[in-house]
Protein backbone atom coordinates (compact mmCIF):
# COMPACT_ATOMS: atom_id res chain seq x y z
CA UNK A 1 0.00 0.00 0.00
CA UNK A 2 1.33 3.45 -0.90
CA UNK A 3 2.04 5.68 2.08
CA UNK A 4 -0.10 8.79 2.12
CA UNK A 5 1.91 11.95 1.36
CA UNK A 6 0.99 14.73 3.75
CA UNK A 7 1.01 18.03 1.89
CA UNK A 8 2.64 21.12 3.37
CA UNK A 9 1.18 24.58 3.27
CA UNK A 10 4.59 26.25 3.29
CA UNK A 11 5.44 28.56 0.43
CA UNK A 12 7.67 27.15 -2.23
CA UNK A 13 6.41 23.58 -1.86
CA UNK A 14 3.61 23.85 -4.44
CA UNK A 15 5.86 22.53 -7.20
CA UNK A 16 6.85 19.44 -5.24
CA UNK A 17 3.22 18.71 -4.35
CA UNK A 18 2.20 19.05 -7.98
CA UNK A 19 5.03 16.71 -8.95
CA UNK A 20 3.82 14.19 -6.40
CA UNK A 21 0.33 14.35 -7.83
CA UNK A 22 1.64 13.91 -11.38
CA UNK A 23 3.79 10.98 -10.28
CA UNK A 24 0.87 9.25 -8.55
CA UNK A 25 -1.35 9.83 -11.57
CA UNK A 26 1.28 8.42 -13.94
CA UNK A 27 1.81 5.37 -11.74
CA UNK A 28 -1.94 4.88 -11.46
CA UNK A 29 -2.39 4.90 -15.23
CA UNK A 30 0.51 2.43 -15.52
CA UNK A 31 -1.24 0.14 -13.03
CA UNK A 32 -4.42 0.35 -15.13
CA UNK A 33 -2.54 -0.70 -18.24
CA UNK A 34 -1.03 -3.60 -16.32
CA UNK A 35 -4.46 -4.77 -15.18
CA UNK A 36 -4.12 -3.64 -11.57
CA UNK A 37 -7.18 -1.43 -10.97
CA UNK A 38 -7.05 -1.81 -7.18
CA UNK A 39 -3.48 -0.49 -7.02
CA UNK A 40 -4.39 2.29 -9.42
CA UNK A 41 -7.30 3.31 -7.20
CA UNK A 42 -4.98 3.67 -4.19
CA UNK A 43 -2.64 5.93 -6.17
CA UNK A 44 -5.49 8.08 -7.47
CA UNK A 45 -6.94 8.43 -3.96
CA UNK A 46 -3.55 9.59 -2.70
CA UNK A 47 -3.30 12.14 -5.51
CA UNK A 48 -6.83 13.31 -4.76
CA UNK A 49 -5.96 13.98 -1.10
CA UNK A 50 -2.99 16.12 -2.13
CA UNK A 51 -4.99 18.10 -4.65
CA UNK A 52 -7.79 18.77 -2.17
CA UNK A 53 -5.35 19.89 0.54
CA UNK A 54 -3.83 22.40 -1.88
CA UNK A 55 -7.25 23.52 -3.12
CA UNK A 56 -6.09 22.60 -6.62
CA UNK A 57 -9.44 22.21 -8.33
CA UNK A 58 -7.98 21.19 -11.69
CA UNK A 59 -5.95 18.38 -10.16
CA UNK A 60 -8.95 17.33 -8.08
CA UNK A 61 -11.10 17.04 -11.19
CA UNK A 62 -8.40 15.12 -13.03
CA UNK A 63 -8.24 12.75 -10.08
CA UNK A 64 -12.00 12.25 -10.14
CA UNK A 65 -11.74 11.39 -13.83
CA UNK A 66 -8.84 9.01 -13.19
CA UNK A 67 -10.71 7.46 -10.28
CA UNK A 68 -13.64 6.79 -12.59
CA UNK A 69 -11.29 5.04 -15.03
CA UNK A 70 -9.96 2.83 -12.25
CA UNK A 71 -13.45 1.96 -11.08
CA UNK A 72 -14.45 1.29 -14.68
CA UNK A 73 -11.54 -1.14 -15.11
CA UNK A 74 -12.28 -2.94 -11.83
CA UNK A 75 -15.60 -4.59 -12.77
CA UNK A 76 -14.22 -5.35 -16.23
CA UNK A 77 -11.27 -7.28 -14.83
CA UNK A 78 -13.55 -9.06 -12.38
CA UNK A 79 -15.84 -10.16 -15.17
CA UNK A 80 -13.01 -11.27 -17.42
CA UNK A 81 -11.58 -13.45 -14.65
CA UNK A 82 -15.00 -14.88 -13.95
CA UNK A 83 -15.38 -13.66 -10.39
CA UNK A 84 -18.79 -14.23 -8.91
CA UNK A 85 -21.06 -11.23 -8.47
CA UNK A 86 -24.72 -10.39 -8.47
CA UNK A 87 -26.55 -8.09 -10.81
CA UNK A 88 -27.22 -5.68 -7.92
CA UNK A 89 -23.53 -5.46 -7.01
CA UNK A 90 -22.54 -4.71 -10.58
CA UNK A 91 -25.21 -2.05 -10.92
CA UNK A 92 -23.92 -0.48 -7.70
CA UNK A 93 -20.40 -0.46 -9.15
CA UNK A 94 -21.62 1.14 -12.35
CA UNK A 95 -23.48 3.85 -10.43
CA UNK A 96 -20.33 4.59 -8.44
CA UNK A 97 -18.30 4.91 -11.62
CA UNK A 98 -20.99 7.04 -13.21
CA UNK A 99 -20.96 9.33 -10.19
CA UNK A 100 -17.21 9.95 -10.53
CA UNK A 101 -17.53 10.90 -14.19
CA UNK A 102 -20.55 13.15 -13.53
CA UNK A 103 -18.61 15.04 -10.84
CA UNK A 104 -15.56 15.35 -13.08
CA UNK A 105 -17.66 16.56 -16.00
CA UNK A 106 -19.43 19.22 -13.90
CA UNK A 107 -16.14 20.48 -12.51
CA UNK A 108 -14.52 20.63 -15.95
CA UNK A 109 -17.58 22.50 -17.18
CA UNK A 110 -17.27 25.10 -14.37
CA UNK A 111 -13.63 25.65 -15.28
CA UNK A 112 -14.51 25.80 -19.00
CA UNK A 113 -12.08 22.96 -19.70
CA UNK A 114 -13.56 21.52 -22.90
CA UNK A 115 -11.09 18.67 -23.30
CA UNK A 116 -11.82 17.34 -19.82
CA UNK A 117 -15.55 17.85 -20.28
CA UNK A 118 -15.56 15.92 -23.58
CA UNK A 119 -13.43 13.07 -22.19
CA UNK A 120 -15.72 12.79 -19.17
CA UNK A 121 -18.83 12.77 -21.38
CA UNK A 122 -17.33 10.02 -23.55
CA UNK A 123 -16.51 7.83 -20.54
CA UNK A 124 -19.90 8.60 -19.01
CA UNK A 125 -21.52 7.32 -22.20
CA UNK A 126 -19.56 4.08 -22.00
CA UNK A 127 -20.59 3.29 -18.43
CA UNK A 128 -24.20 4.18 -19.20
CA UNK A 129 -24.07 1.83 -22.15
CA UNK A 130 -23.02 -0.96 -19.78
CA UNK A 131 -26.10 -0.17 -17.70
CA UNK A 132 -28.30 -0.48 -20.81
CA UNK A 133 -29.24 3.21 -20.44
CA UNK A 134 -29.13 3.70 -24.19
CA UNK A 135 -30.82 7.10 -24.37
CA UNK A 136 -28.51 8.57 -21.71
CA UNK A 137 -25.47 6.87 -23.25
CA UNK A 138 -26.29 8.29 -26.67
CA UNK A 139 -26.78 11.79 -25.23
CA UNK A 140 -23.36 11.61 -23.54
CA UNK A 141 -21.59 10.41 -26.68
CA UNK A 142 -23.30 13.03 -28.82
CA UNK A 143 -22.25 15.72 -26.34
CA UNK A 144 -18.66 14.46 -26.44
CA UNK A 145 -18.71 14.46 -30.23
CA UNK A 146 -19.96 18.06 -30.42
CA UNK A 147 -17.24 19.29 -28.05
CA UNK A 148 -14.52 17.39 -29.91
CA UNK A 149 -15.72 19.03 -33.13
CA UNK A 150 -15.43 22.45 -31.46
CA UNK A 151 -11.87 21.83 -30.29
CA UNK A 152 -10.97 20.14 -33.63
CA UNK A 153 -9.92 16.81 -32.08
CA UNK A 154 -10.82 14.68 -35.10
CA UNK A 155 -9.78 11.25 -33.84
CA UNK A 156 -11.91 11.77 -30.75
CA UNK A 157 -14.77 12.92 -33.00
CA UNK A 158 -14.45 9.59 -34.83
CA UNK A 159 -14.40 7.63 -31.56
CA UNK A 160 -17.55 9.34 -30.31
CA UNK A 161 -19.27 9.01 -33.71
CA UNK A 162 -18.55 5.26 -33.77
CA UNK A 163 -20.15 4.93 -30.32
CA UNK A 164 -23.25 6.80 -31.44
CA UNK A 165 -23.40 4.52 -34.50
CA UNK A 166 -23.29 1.49 -32.20
CA UNK A 167 -26.21 2.82 -30.14
CA UNK A 168 -28.21 3.71 -33.26
CA UNK A 169 -27.83 0.07 -34.30
CA UNK A 170 -29.22 -1.02 -30.93
CA UNK A 171 -32.25 1.15 -31.68
CA UNK A 172 -32.37 -0.60 -35.09
CA UNK A 173 -31.86 2.73 -36.85
CA UNK A 174 -29.63 1.51 -39.68
CA UNK A 175 -29.77 4.84 -41.56
CA UNK A 176 -28.61 6.85 -38.54
CA UNK A 177 -25.94 4.28 -37.69
CA UNK A 178 -24.69 4.37 -41.27
CA UNK A 179 -24.17 8.15 -41.13
CA UNK A 180 -22.12 8.01 -37.91
CA UNK A 181 -20.02 4.99 -38.90
CA UNK A 182 -19.34 6.65 -42.25
CA UNK A 183 -18.17 9.82 -40.50
CA UNK A 184 -15.90 7.81 -38.22
CA UNK A 185 -14.50 5.73 -41.09
CA UNK A 186 -13.60 8.78 -43.18
CA UNK A 187 -11.66 10.33 -40.28
CA UNK A 188 -9.89 7.08 -39.40
CA UNK A 189 -8.91 6.64 -43.07
CA UNK A 190 -7.51 10.16 -43.25
CA UNK A 191 -5.35 9.62 -40.17
CA UNK A 192 -4.39 6.06 -41.08
CA UNK A 193 -5.79 4.75 -37.79
CA UNK A 194 -5.99 1.07 -38.67
CA UNK A 195 -7.66 0.07 -35.39
CA UNK A 196 -10.31 2.71 -35.98
CA UNK A 197 -10.72 1.66 -39.62
CA UNK A 198 -11.39 -1.92 -38.48
CA UNK A 199 -13.93 -0.71 -35.91
CA UNK A 200 -15.79 1.45 -38.43
CA UNK A 201 -15.68 -1.28 -41.09
CA UNK A 202 -17.19 -3.82 -38.68
CA UNK A 203 -19.87 -1.33 -37.64
CA UNK A 204 -20.74 -0.51 -41.24
CA UNK A 205 -20.84 -4.25 -41.92
CA UNK A 206 -23.61 -4.57 -39.31
CA UNK A 207 -25.52 -1.74 -40.98
CA UNK A 208 -25.33 -3.39 -44.40
CA UNK A 209 -26.29 -6.72 -42.84
CA UNK A 210 -29.52 -5.18 -41.52
CA UNK A 211 -30.12 -3.74 -44.99
CA UNK A 212 -29.64 -7.25 -46.47
CA UNK A 213 -26.68 -6.03 -48.55
CA UNK A 214 -24.81 -9.19 -47.78
CA UNK A 215 -21.96 -9.04 -50.31
CA UNK A 216 -21.03 -5.49 -49.29
CA UNK A 217 -21.27 -6.42 -45.61
CA UNK A 218 -19.06 -9.46 -46.15
CA UNK A 219 -16.40 -7.33 -47.89
CA UNK A 220 -16.30 -4.92 -44.95
CA UNK A 221 -16.05 -7.68 -42.35
CA UNK A 222 -13.24 -9.34 -44.31
CA UNK A 223 -11.45 -5.98 -44.42
CA UNK A 224 -11.92 -5.54 -40.67
CA UNK A 225 -10.60 -9.04 -40.04
CA UNK A 226 -7.48 -8.49 -42.17
CA UNK A 227 -6.68 -5.15 -40.54
CA UNK A 228 -7.16 -6.61 -37.07
CA UNK A 229 -4.97 -9.60 -37.90
CA UNK A 230 -2.18 -7.34 -39.18
CA UNK A 231 -2.41 -5.22 -36.03
CA UNK A 232 -2.44 -8.26 -33.77
CA UNK A 233 -5.85 -7.22 -32.45
CA UNK A 234 -7.44 -10.56 -31.60
CA UNK A 235 -10.60 -8.97 -30.22
CA UNK A 236 -11.10 -7.15 -33.53
CA UNK A 237 -10.61 -10.44 -35.38
CA UNK A 238 -13.26 -12.07 -33.20
CA UNK A 239 -15.74 -9.26 -33.88
CA UNK A 240 -15.20 -9.55 -37.63
CA UNK A 241 -15.49 -13.36 -37.65
CA UNK A 242 -18.68 -13.13 -35.65
CA UNK A 243 -19.99 -10.65 -38.22
CA UNK A 244 -19.21 -13.09 -41.03
CA UNK A 245 -21.18 -15.70 -39.09
CA UNK A 246 -24.14 -13.34 -38.79
CA UNK A 247 -24.14 -12.83 -42.58
CA UNK A 248 -24.44 -16.60 -43.08
CA UNK A 249 -27.05 -16.74 -40.31
CA UNK A 250 -29.17 -14.05 -41.99
CA UNK A 251 -28.93 -15.91 -45.31
CA UNK A 252 -30.08 -19.12 -43.57
CA UNK A 253 -26.76 -20.88 -44.18
CA UNK A 254 -26.91 -22.19 -40.64
CA UNK A 255 -24.11 -24.76 -40.72
CA UNK A 256 -21.63 -22.26 -42.20
CA UNK A 257 -22.76 -19.71 -39.62
CA UNK A 258 -22.04 -22.21 -36.84
CA UNK A 259 -18.48 -22.67 -38.15
CA UNK A 260 -17.82 -18.91 -37.97
CA UNK A 261 -19.45 -18.63 -34.55
CA UNK A 262 -17.27 -21.48 -33.22
CA UNK A 263 -14.13 -19.71 -34.46
CA UNK A 264 -15.22 -16.41 -32.89
CA UNK A 265 -16.12 -18.14 -29.61
CA UNK A 266 -12.65 -19.65 -29.38
CA UNK A 267 -11.00 -16.23 -29.78
CA UNK A 268 -13.34 -14.49 -27.33
CA UNK A 269 -12.55 -17.20 -24.79
CA UNK A 270 -8.80 -16.81 -25.34
CA UNK A 271 -8.86 -13.03 -24.83
CA UNK A 272 -11.29 -13.41 -21.89
CA UNK A 273 -14.00 -11.17 -23.34
CA UNK A 274 -17.17 -12.25 -21.47
CA UNK A 275 -19.51 -10.05 -23.52
CA UNK A 276 -18.10 -11.52 -26.73
CA UNK A 277 -18.52 -15.05 -25.35
CA UNK A 278 -22.12 -14.27 -24.41
CA UNK A 279 -23.01 -12.67 -27.74
CA UNK A 280 -21.55 -15.40 -29.91
CA UNK A 281 -23.01 -18.14 -27.66
CA UNK A 282 -26.42 -16.57 -28.24
CA UNK A 283 -25.85 -16.57 -32.01
CA UNK A 284 -24.67 -20.17 -31.88
CA UNK A 285 -27.76 -21.16 -29.88
CA UNK A 286 -30.02 -19.66 -32.52
CA UNK A 287 -28.42 -21.51 -35.44
CA UNK A 288 -28.38 -24.77 -33.46
CA UNK A 289 -32.09 -24.28 -32.81
CA UNK A 290 -32.69 -23.70 -36.51
CA UNK A 291 -30.66 -26.82 -37.26
CA UNK A 292 -32.99 -28.68 -34.86
CA UNK A 293 -30.09 -29.53 -32.57
CA UNK A 294 -32.20 -28.68 -29.56
CA UNK A 295 -30.14 -30.07 -26.62
CA UNK A 296 -27.01 -28.23 -27.86
CA UNK A 297 -29.03 -25.08 -28.47
CA UNK A 298 -30.36 -25.16 -24.91
CA UNK A 299 -26.83 -25.44 -23.52
CA UNK A 300 -25.71 -22.43 -25.59
CA UNK A 301 -28.71 -20.32 -24.57
CA UNK A 302 -28.17 -21.09 -20.90
CA UNK A 303 -24.44 -20.33 -21.22
CA UNK A 304 -25.15 -16.98 -22.89
CA UNK A 305 -27.76 -16.09 -20.26
CA UNK A 306 -25.37 -16.94 -17.42
CA UNK A 307 -22.66 -14.67 -18.83
CA UNK A 308 -25.14 -11.84 -19.37
CA UNK A 309 -26.47 -12.22 -15.81
CA UNK A 310 -22.93 -12.16 -14.43
CA UNK A 311 -22.29 -8.87 -16.24
CA UNK A 312 -25.64 -7.35 -15.34
CA UNK A 313 -26.46 -7.09 -19.05
CA UNK A 314 -30.27 -6.96 -18.96
CA UNK A 315 -30.76 -6.84 -22.73
CA UNK A 316 -28.62 -9.93 -23.16
CA UNK A 317 -30.52 -11.79 -20.44
CA UNK A 318 -33.78 -10.82 -22.13
CA UNK A 319 -32.57 -11.99 -25.56
CA UNK A 320 -31.35 -15.32 -24.19
CA UNK A 321 -34.64 -15.83 -22.30
CA UNK A 322 -36.57 -15.05 -25.49
CA UNK A 323 -34.53 -17.64 -27.36
CA UNK A 324 -35.15 -20.24 -24.67
CA UNK A 325 -38.87 -19.52 -24.95
CA UNK A 326 -38.75 -20.24 -28.68
CA UNK A 327 -36.71 -23.39 -28.11
CA UNK A 328 -39.02 -24.78 -25.42
CA UNK A 329 -41.98 -24.03 -27.67
CA UNK A 330 -40.41 -26.17 -30.41
CA UNK A 331 -39.79 -28.90 -27.85
CA UNK A 332 -43.48 -28.66 -26.88
CA UNK A 333 -42.54 -27.76 -23.31
CA UNK A 334 -45.10 -24.98 -23.19
CA UNK A 335 -44.96 -24.22 -19.44
CA UNK A 336 -41.21 -23.55 -19.58
CA UNK A 337 -41.71 -21.64 -22.81
CA UNK A 338 -44.28 -19.37 -21.12
CA UNK A 339 -41.97 -18.74 -18.14
CA UNK A 340 -39.06 -17.78 -20.42
CA UNK A 341 -41.18 -15.44 -22.54
CA UNK A 342 -42.62 -13.72 -19.46
CA UNK A 343 -39.12 -13.19 -18.04
CA UNK A 344 -37.97 -11.68 -21.34
CA UNK A 345 -41.08 -9.50 -21.52
CA UNK A 346 -40.42 -8.02 -18.05
CA UNK A 347 -36.77 -7.29 -18.83
CA UNK A 348 -37.55 -5.65 -22.18
CA UNK A 349 -40.16 -3.51 -20.42
CA UNK A 350 -37.64 -2.51 -17.76
CA UNK A 351 -35.04 -1.30 -20.27
CA UNK A 352 -37.55 0.28 -22.63
CA UNK A 353 -36.95 -2.00 -25.63
CA UNK A 354 -40.35 -1.82 -27.31
CA UNK A 355 -39.52 -4.22 -30.14
CA UNK A 356 -38.30 -6.71 -27.56
CA UNK A 357 -41.54 -6.26 -25.59
CA UNK A 358 -43.55 -6.93 -28.74
CA UNK A 359 -41.55 -10.05 -29.63
CA UNK A 360 -41.86 -11.45 -26.10
CA UNK A 361 -45.59 -10.66 -26.02
CA UNK A 362 -45.95 -12.52 -29.32
CA UNK A 363 -44.16 -15.47 -27.71
CA UNK A 364 -46.49 -15.35 -24.72
CA UNK A 365 -49.40 -15.49 -27.17
CA UNK A 366 -47.89 -18.55 -28.87
CA UNK A 367 -47.47 -20.31 -25.51
CA UNK A 368 -51.02 -19.44 -24.47
CA UNK A 369 -52.37 -20.81 -27.76
CA UNK A 370 -50.46 -24.05 -27.35
CA UNK A 371 -51.73 -24.29 -23.77
CA UNK A 372 -55.27 -23.96 -25.25
CA UNK A 373 -55.83 -20.51 -23.77
CA UNK A 374 -57.12 -19.00 -27.01
CA UNK A 375 -58.72 -15.86 -25.49
CA UNK A 376 -55.46 -15.07 -23.71
CA UNK A 377 -53.52 -15.67 -26.91
CA UNK A 378 -55.74 -13.23 -28.81
CA UNK A 379 -55.14 -10.54 -26.18
CA UNK A 380 -51.36 -11.05 -26.37
CA UNK A 381 -51.31 -11.08 -30.17
CA UNK A 382 -53.35 -7.88 -30.29
CA UNK A 383 -51.04 -6.16 -27.78
CA UNK A 384 -47.97 -7.20 -29.80
CA UNK A 385 -49.55 -5.97 -33.03
CA UNK A 386 -50.21 -2.51 -31.56
CA UNK A 387 -46.48 -2.12 -30.85
CA UNK A 388 -45.43 -3.54 -34.23
CA UNK A 389 -47.78 -1.15 -36.01
CA UNK A 390 -46.38 1.79 -34.07
CA UNK A 391 -42.82 0.74 -34.95
CA UNK A 392 -43.73 -0.13 -38.55
CA UNK A 393 -42.11 -3.55 -38.08
CA UNK A 394 -43.51 -5.65 -40.92
CA UNK A 395 -42.04 -8.99 -39.84
CA UNK A 396 -43.70 -8.66 -36.45
CA UNK A 397 -47.04 -7.76 -38.02
CA UNK A 398 -46.82 -10.85 -40.22
CA UNK A 399 -45.96 -13.06 -37.24
CA UNK A 400 -48.99 -11.76 -35.34
CA UNK A 401 -51.27 -12.39 -38.31
CA UNK A 402 -50.01 -15.96 -38.55
CA UNK A 403 -50.57 -16.47 -34.80
CA UNK A 404 -54.10 -15.09 -35.09
CA UNK A 405 -54.66 -17.44 -38.02
CA UNK A 406 -53.71 -20.36 -35.77
CA UNK A 407 -56.19 -19.21 -33.09
CA UNK A 408 -58.96 -18.70 -35.65
CA UNK A 409 -58.32 -22.18 -37.06
CA UNK A 410 -58.60 -23.68 -33.56
CA UNK A 411 -61.89 -21.79 -33.10
CA UNK A 412 -63.22 -23.23 -36.40
CA UNK A 413 -63.22 -19.73 -37.94
CA UNK A 414 -61.76 -21.06 -41.16
CA UNK A 415 -62.54 -18.03 -43.34
CA UNK A 416 -60.83 -15.74 -40.82
CA UNK A 417 -57.87 -18.12 -40.53
CA UNK A 418 -57.36 -18.28 -44.30
CA UNK A 419 -57.48 -14.49 -44.49
CA UNK A 420 -54.91 -14.12 -41.70
CA UNK A 421 -52.55 -16.70 -43.21
CA UNK A 422 -52.74 -15.14 -46.66
CA UNK A 423 -52.12 -11.67 -45.22
CA UNK A 424 -49.11 -12.97 -43.32
CA UNK A 425 -47.80 -14.85 -46.36
CA UNK A 426 -47.99 -11.74 -48.55
CA UNK A 427 -46.00 -9.67 -46.04
CA UNK A 428 -43.39 -12.42 -45.64
CA UNK A 429 -43.08 -12.62 -49.41
CA UNK A 430 -42.70 -8.84 -49.73
CA UNK A 431 -39.89 -8.64 -47.15
CA UNK A 432 -38.14 -11.76 -48.44
CA UNK A 433 -38.71 -14.00 -45.40
CA UNK A 434 -38.89 -17.47 -46.94
CA UNK A 435 -39.34 -19.25 -43.59
CA UNK A 436 -42.35 -17.06 -42.91
CA UNK A 437 -43.79 -17.79 -46.36
CA UNK A 438 -43.44 -21.52 -45.70
CA UNK A 439 -45.04 -21.30 -42.24
CA UNK A 440 -48.03 -19.31 -43.53
CA UNK A 441 -48.46 -21.66 -46.50
CA UNK A 442 -48.43 -24.62 -44.11
CA UNK A 443 -51.21 -22.96 -42.11
CA UNK A 444 -53.23 -22.44 -45.29
CA UNK A 445 -52.85 -26.16 -46.05
CA UNK A 446 -54.11 -27.08 -42.58
CA UNK A 447 -57.28 -25.01 -43.05
CA UNK A 448 -57.87 -26.34 -46.57
CA UNK A 449 -57.66 -29.87 -45.20
CA UNK A 450 -60.19 -29.05 -42.47
CA UNK A 451 -62.48 -27.72 -45.23
CA UNK A 452 -62.10 -31.06 -47.06
CA UNK A 453 -60.26 -29.29 -49.92
CA UNK A 454 -57.67 -32.04 -50.04
CA UNK A 455 -56.23 -31.33 -53.49
CA UNK A 456 -55.65 -27.68 -52.55
CA UNK A 457 -54.18 -28.76 -49.22
CA UNK A 458 -51.81 -31.14 -51.00
CA UNK A 459 -50.64 -28.27 -53.21
CA UNK A 460 -50.05 -25.99 -50.21
CA UNK A 461 -48.15 -28.65 -48.27
CA UNK A 462 -45.99 -29.36 -51.31
CA UNK A 463 -45.14 -25.64 -51.73
CA UNK A 464 -44.31 -25.26 -48.05
CA UNK A 465 -42.22 -28.43 -48.06
CA UNK A 466 -40.10 -27.23 -51.00
CA UNK A 467 -39.29 -23.98 -49.23
CA UNK A 468 -38.44 -25.74 -45.96
CA UNK A 469 -36.15 -28.12 -47.83
CA UNK A 470 -34.48 -25.24 -49.66
CA UNK A 471 -33.64 -23.35 -46.47
CA UNK A 472 -32.73 -26.48 -44.51
CA UNK A 473 -35.56 -26.35 -41.96
CA UNK A 474 -35.97 -29.99 -40.99
CA UNK A 475 -38.84 -29.51 -38.57
CA UNK A 476 -40.84 -27.50 -41.10
CA UNK A 477 -40.06 -30.02 -43.80
CA UNK A 478 -41.31 -32.85 -41.58
CA UNK A 479 -44.49 -30.97 -40.66
CA UNK A 480 -45.27 -30.26 -44.33
CA UNK A 481 -44.63 -33.88 -45.35
CA UNK A 482 -46.84 -35.13 -42.51
CA UNK A 483 -49.62 -32.81 -43.69
CA UNK A 484 -49.09 -34.05 -47.23
CA UNK A 485 -49.53 -37.63 -46.01
CA UNK A 486 -52.85 -36.70 -44.40
CA UNK A 487 -54.11 -35.00 -47.58
CA UNK A 488 -53.11 -38.00 -49.69
CA UNK A 489 -54.77 -40.43 -47.28
CA UNK A 490 -58.04 -38.51 -47.36
CA UNK A 491 -57.91 -38.73 -51.17
CA UNK A 492 -57.40 -42.51 -50.78
CA UNK A 493 -53.86 -42.44 -52.17
CA UNK A 494 -52.78 -44.81 -49.45
CA UNK A 495 -49.40 -45.91 -50.83
CA UNK A 496 -48.36 -42.31 -51.48
CA UNK A 497 -49.64 -41.40 -48.04
CA UNK A 498 -47.59 -44.14 -46.44
CA UNK A 499 -44.45 -42.92 -48.24
CA UNK A 500 -45.01 -39.33 -47.01
CA UNK A 501 -45.60 -40.47 -43.43
CA UNK A 502 -42.44 -42.59 -43.53
CA UNK A 503 -40.37 -39.70 -44.88
CA UNK A 504 -41.70 -37.33 -42.23
CA UNK A 505 -41.16 -39.94 -39.51
CA UNK A 506 -37.50 -40.36 -40.50
CA UNK A 507 -36.98 -36.58 -40.27
CA UNK A 508 -38.70 -36.35 -36.89
CA UNK A 509 -36.48 -39.22 -35.72
CA UNK A 510 -33.35 -37.30 -36.86
CA UNK A 511 -34.27 -34.25 -34.80
CA UNK A 512 -35.62 -36.20 -31.82
CA UNK A 513 -39.22 -34.97 -32.04
CA UNK A 514 -41.17 -37.70 -30.23
CA UNK A 515 -44.56 -36.13 -30.87
CA UNK A 516 -43.83 -36.02 -34.59
CA UNK A 517 -42.62 -39.62 -34.53
CA UNK A 518 -45.80 -40.74 -32.79
CA UNK A 519 -48.10 -38.78 -35.12
CA UNK A 520 -46.52 -40.13 -38.31
CA UNK A 521 -46.35 -43.67 -36.92
CA UNK A 522 -50.08 -43.38 -36.28
CA UNK A 523 -50.52 -42.17 -39.85
CA UNK A 524 -48.63 -45.15 -41.22
CA UNK A 525 -50.88 -47.38 -39.12
CA UNK A 526 -53.97 -45.71 -40.63
CA UNK A 527 -52.66 -46.17 -44.20
CA UNK A 528 -51.81 -49.83 -43.54
CA UNK A 529 -55.24 -50.46 -42.02
CA UNK A 530 -57.03 -48.86 -44.97
CA UNK A 531 -54.93 -51.05 -47.32
CA UNK A 532 -56.03 -54.11 -45.37
CA UNK A 533 -52.54 -54.74 -43.96
CA UNK A 534 -53.85 -55.31 -40.47
CA UNK A 535 -50.76 -56.92 -38.92
CA UNK A 536 -48.56 -54.00 -39.99
CA UNK A 537 -51.20 -51.52 -38.92
CA UNK A 538 -51.54 -53.12 -35.49
CA UNK A 539 -47.78 -53.01 -34.96
CA UNK A 540 -47.67 -49.29 -35.89
CA UNK A 541 -50.60 -48.47 -33.62
CA UNK A 542 -48.87 -50.18 -30.71
CA UNK A 543 -45.64 -48.23 -31.43
CA UNK A 544 -47.51 -44.93 -31.60
CA UNK A 545 -49.54 -45.76 -28.49
CA UNK A 546 -46.39 -46.44 -26.44
CA UNK A 547 -44.74 -43.16 -27.49
CA UNK A 548 -47.91 -41.21 -26.69
CA UNK A 549 -48.05 -42.94 -23.30
CA UNK A 550 -44.41 -42.01 -22.56
CA UNK A 551 -44.95 -38.33 -23.35
CA UNK A 552 -48.29 -38.13 -21.57
CA UNK A 553 -50.41 -37.46 -24.69
CA UNK A 554 -53.74 -39.01 -23.71
CA UNK A 555 -55.47 -37.99 -26.91
CA UNK A 556 -52.74 -39.69 -28.90
CA UNK A 557 -53.22 -42.86 -26.86
CA UNK A 558 -56.96 -42.64 -27.56
CA UNK A 559 -56.38 -42.25 -31.30
CA UNK A 560 -54.10 -45.29 -31.37
CA UNK A 561 -56.70 -47.29 -29.39
CA UNK A 562 -59.37 -46.22 -31.86
CA UNK A 563 -57.26 -47.57 -34.72
CA UNK A 564 -56.73 -50.85 -32.88
CA UNK A 565 -60.47 -51.05 -32.27
CA UNK A 566 -61.14 -50.53 -36.00
CA UNK A 567 -58.82 -53.43 -36.82
CA UNK A 568 -60.66 -55.67 -34.34
CA UNK A 569 -64.01 -54.65 -35.81
CA UNK A 570 -62.80 -55.36 -39.36
CA UNK A 571 -61.58 -58.80 -38.26
CA UNK A 572 -64.92 -59.43 -36.48
CA UNK A 573 -63.21 -59.59 -33.10
CA UNK A 574 -65.84 -60.06 -30.36
CA UNK A 575 -67.00 -56.79 -28.81
CA UNK A 576 -65.77 -57.70 -25.33
CA UNK A 577 -62.20 -58.28 -26.56
CA UNK A 578 -61.06 -54.69 -26.98
CA UNK A 579 -58.45 -54.15 -24.30
CA UNK A 580 -56.98 -51.18 -26.15
CA UNK A 581 -60.12 -49.08 -26.52
CA UNK A 582 -59.78 -45.91 -24.46
CA UNK A 583 -62.98 -45.34 -22.46
CA UNK A 584 -62.78 -41.54 -22.60
CA UNK A 585 -62.05 -41.37 -26.31
CA UNK A 586 -65.34 -39.77 -27.37
CA UNK A 587 -65.02 -36.82 -25.00
CA UNK A 588 -61.39 -36.24 -25.88
CA UNK A 589 -62.27 -36.45 -29.56
CA UNK A 590 -64.80 -33.66 -29.15
CA UNK A 591 -62.31 -31.51 -27.24
CA UNK A 592 -59.63 -31.84 -29.88
CA UNK A 593 -59.50 -28.87 -32.23
CA UNK A 594 -55.85 -28.79 -33.22
CA UNK A 595 -55.16 -32.49 -33.90
CA UNK A 596 -54.58 -33.49 -37.51
CA UNK A 597 -55.49 -37.11 -36.85
CA UNK A 598 -58.24 -37.16 -39.49
CA UNK A 599 -60.92 -38.66 -37.28
CA UNK A 600 -63.03 -35.52 -36.91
Amino acid sequence: MIARITPSCKLGEGISNTSSVELLLALGHLDLKNGKPDEAMKRFDGALDIARSNQDSLQEVRNLFARGMAQFAGPGIARAKGRSGTFQRLQSEYRRIESSYIKAKKAYDLMENKVGRADSALKLGEVRLLQNSYADAEASHREAREIYIQIKNEISVANAAARVGEIRLRWRDDIGAQAFYSEAGIIYDRFGDRFGIATASAGMGKVLLLQRRYLEAEALYIRAREISQDAGNQLGVAHAVRGLGEIQHFQENYFTASVYYSAALEIYSQVEDPLGVANVSLGMAEVLRLLCRYPEAEVSYIKARAFYEQMGHQLGVANASQGLGELYCLQRNHDKSMASYVKAQKLYNRIGDQLGVANATLGVGDAQRLLQNNPGAEVSYTAARVIYNRLGYQLGIANVMRGLGDVQRLQNNYAGAIGSYIGARDIYDRIGDQLGVANATLGIGDVQQLLNEYAKAEESYTKAGKIYHLIGDKLGSADATWGLGDAQRFQRYFLRSMASYSEARDTYDQIGDKVGIANTTLGIGDACRLLGKYANAERRYFEAREIYRQIGDHLGVANADWGLGEIQRALNTPQDYRPFHYQGWDNMWLDCLSCKCGYH
